[in-house]
Formats: C-alpha cells, sequence, structure tokens
C-alpha cells in the first residue's frame, strides 16, 4: 500500500501543470506499462524489471525539466507529505526489525527490495507528465494486449507451452499463474479506456469472455478468485456509488486489523458446502496456517517477530505446535497475518494509515472511475489476503505498475466530477 497511497496522492500535487500531450517517449513508456500481464505469461517476475525501466524513463523527464532529487523535499501537499513520512517510519520499522528478526540477511535484503520499489514508484509517479491521448488506437490498444495475453495461456495450457519453450522457459502451467493474476487486474483499466459505443461493448464483452476463460482453464486459485471479486466489487460500488469509497475503505482497513482474531476460528465460519467442495490444498491448508500464525502473534504483539521471521516460524516455534507443518511453506500467505507477525502493532498501524490516506485521495477521482478503481483495489486486496507473500518484489512491482498507468488514465480526464465525502 505503500505506493499506491503515495501515488494517488501525488497526483491531486503534481500534475496541475503538467503539458496534456502525449510525446513519442511517454508514449512508450505506457505501452512498456500496459504489456506488463503479456510480458509475465512469458516471465513471471519480469514486473520489477519493467517498473525499474519506466523509472528511468521517467526520471529522465524530470530531469530534463530541471528536476533534481532535492525537489522532492519541497512538496507542500499535506497528504502527499503525510503519506511520505508514514513510508519512511515503515521503511524504518523494518530496517529496525532486523536487529530481532532470527533471519537478517534474508530480511534485510526484502527491506531494500521494498524501498527499492517505494522510490522507483515515486519517481515515476512524479515523472508521469502527459494524459493518454483518447485516439481510437489508444482506447482499444489495452483490450486488444489483454485478449492477446487471454487467447497464449490458452494455447500454452492446450499445446503444452510452445512459446514459452521456444523462449527457453519451462512447460509447467503453473509458470503463468502470475500473468493470469496481472491479466485479471489490468481488465478494470483497460475496459476503462474503451468509449461508450455497441461496438465497444461488444468488444469489451469478448475481452472479459475470453479472460474468464483462460483464468478458470489456468491454475492459478487466486486469479479464479480475483476475477470473482473483480465483478462483485464492480457491481458493488456501482450500486453504493458515492458511498462506495468508504464503505470499502473500512473493509480494507477491518480485515487488516481483525484477520489474526478471525482466523483463530476460520475453520468455524468456513460454510460446510465450501470446506467440502474446495480441495484442503486450496483452502483448508491456509486456513490451518492462518490460525497457528496467529497464535504465535501474541509471543512478540508490538514490534513482531521480526522482517522475514515467518520464513523460520517452524524452526522457532514448531515444537509448541501439534499442526507445525503447516508453518513450513515460506510465509503466512496473508498479508495481513504476515504484518501482524512479522512487524507486530506498530506495523499494522503504519500501514492503517497508509490505507486510510490511500481511501481519502480516492474521493478526487472522477465519478466513472471509482467502480473500476475500487474492483481494482478489491482483487489486490483479495489476493494479497489468501496468496503471496506480503514483501515479494514482483508483486509489489505489479502494484506499482497499476497504481502507474491509473495516473496516466485519470491525468487525461478533462472533466473530473469529484465524488463528495
Amino acid at each position: 500500500m505503500i505506493e499506491i497511497s503515495v501515488s494517488f496522492h501525488t497526483y491531486g500535487a503534481c500534475f496541475k501543470t503538467m503539458n496534456k500531450r502525449l510525446l513519442p517517449s511517454e508514449r512508450g513508456l505506457f505501452i512498456l506499462l500496459i504489456l506488463t500481464p503479456l510480458a509475465m505469461i512469458l516471465s513471471r517476475n519480469i514486473a520489477t524489471p519493467i517498473l525499474a525501466i519506466g523509472t528511468v524513463v521517467t526520471f529522465g523527464f524530470l530531469w530534463c525539466d530541471g528536476f533534481r532529487p532535492g525537489s522532492v523535499l519541497k512538496e507542500r501537499d499535506p497528504a502527499t507529505r503525510a503519506a511520505g513520512l508514514i513510508g519512511l517510519c515503515l521503511i524504518g520499522l523494518m530496517t529496525l526489525s532486523l536487529f530481532w528478526s532470527p533471519v537478517p540477511g534474508r530480511g534485510g535484503e526484502t527491506t531494500l527490495h521494498m524501498a527499492g520499489n517505494a522510490i522507483m514508484l515515486a519517481i515515476a509517479a512524479v515523472g508521469i507528465r502527459g494524459g493518454i491521448q483518447r485516439d481510437r488506437s489508444t482506447a482499444v490498444f489495452p483490450c486488444i494486449l489483454l485478449l492477446v495475453t487471454a487467447v497464449l495461456i490458452l494455447i500454452e495450457l492446450r499445446f503444452g507451452s510452445p512459446v514459452r519453450s521456444a523462449l527457453g522457459g519451462t512447460s509447467e502451467a503453473f509458470r503463468m499463474n502470475r500473468g493470469a493474476v496481472a491479466l485479471v487486474l489490468f481488465l478494470p483499466l483497460a475496459l476503462y479506456f474503451l468509449p461508450a459505443t455497441t461496438p465497444a461493448r461488444g468488444f469489451s464483452i469478448l475481452t472479459v469472455g475470453v479472460a474468464g476463460i483462460a483464468v478458470f482453464l489456468s491454475e492459478s486459485e487466486s486469479a479464479k478468485l480475483s476475477f470473482g471479486v473483480l465483478s462483485i466489487a464492480y457491481l458493488l460500488a456501482r450500486v453504493l456509488g458515492r458511498y462506495a469509497i468508504a464503505v470499502f475503505g473500512f473493509g480494507v482497513l477491518a480485515t487488516l486489523l481483525l484477520t489474526p482474531r478471525l482466523a483463530l476460528n476460520l475453520n468455524n465460519l468456513i460454510p460446510d458446502f465450501l470446506s467440502e467442495n474446495i480441495s484442503y490444498g486450496t483452502l483448508g491448508i491456509r486456513a490451518d496456517m492462518w490460525g497457528e500464525f496467529s497464535k504465535l502473534i501474541w509471543f512478540k504483539p508490538i514490534l513482531g517477530h521480526g522482517m522475514e521471521a515467518s520464513h523460520v516460524a517452524r524452526d522457532t516455534y514448531g515444537h509448541l505446535l501439534a499442526n507445525d507443518r503447516v508453518l513450513g511453506f515460506g510465509h503466512a500467505h496473508n498479508f495481513a497475518v504476515q504484518v501482524w507477525y512479522e512487524l507486530g502493532l506498530v506495523g499494522v498501524l503504519l500501514f492503517s494509515a497508509l490505507i486510510i490516506l490511500f481511501f481519502r485521495s480516492l474521493k478526487s477521482l472522477p465519478v466513472r472511475a471509482v467502480p473500476p478503481v475500487l474492483a481494482t483495489v478489491s482483487a489486490i486486496w483479495t489476493v494479497s489476503l489468501v496468496s503471496h507473500g506480503a514483501w515479494q518484489a514482483w508483486w509489489w512491482s505489479l502494484m506499482g505498475i497499476i497504481a502507474l498507468l491509473w495516473l496516466m488514465v485519470l491525468h487525461s480526464e478533462r472533466e473530473a466530477v469529484p465524488v463528495q465525502s
């Protein structure tokens, strides 16, 4: 949430005097970022190099315009300054936690990755200057790329990964799981580009349909879940209108704060039809894992066990638990549980502050953008709570790329109607 929170606050403060004409280099930046899902099918960790290249390009824009790194300290927008200060405090806490982490080497590497992602996104967010021209080719281009991505997934699944194999990759289907998740998360953004015409609506239905087929034939349970969450969240945001931002914000904050408590009794809360129809390796083991990690949070509830301590939780506390094997999967597979376990209450409160600032910043969104943005946020948050490690660099880079693309799109909105609080 560090990068996305800072990005949306920066949107209001940094783009007031920017030129809306899209330069060729800026168009190239947009194309680079929108290619991410397709590229991730071929190389699942490529999101971080893409964000790094995008950062270099935008830093070049800034340098040519006379920007120097010290200029950031002159930022006057209170929300941006607050988000930046909280982000620095969070990185500071991560660094300090290395003194009590059982794996300081691994924790230090992760902390550097997090700091690097935050710096890259901050530079790229400030450097985005031009709006995206709403010409016909640009409007359809993101959907075309997602359609190609979905078709590529289907080809790879059906014929044993011929494209990946030809490029030197492996043929295992699970290697495309991260790309399938990216495909889902990019859908609202791509559909937002399309004009309100009958052919465009037909093309959007085709894109969503083919993407849905590719996702549900893939091996990524996270992609399948996020596809469902995305659809429900979009419809809910449409129904709630201007109240959706507050409702979704409360939901995200509540799950961060309460997940460890709920996880202690999660198996009792899961409906029978779900536990009977979803394999233990998909659902049950996660419930057990979160429950066992949640029991251990209370050994060091204030400052946590230190960065990446969950990686060796079984070695540290396995002798205390009958079901210790569920601690041996590298991390808690739940963002909230992992933050509680590794950074304690202090870390959770810092993330909570960033979440509040982030949702407050969404009040400046154009009305039409509220449902797709909230749907994207909901899908990202859901995946974070059930799948990836809290500090995985590729995941934060992917979120950063999505945030940058939304910033580029929203900057091109000439008649934005703010959502009233």
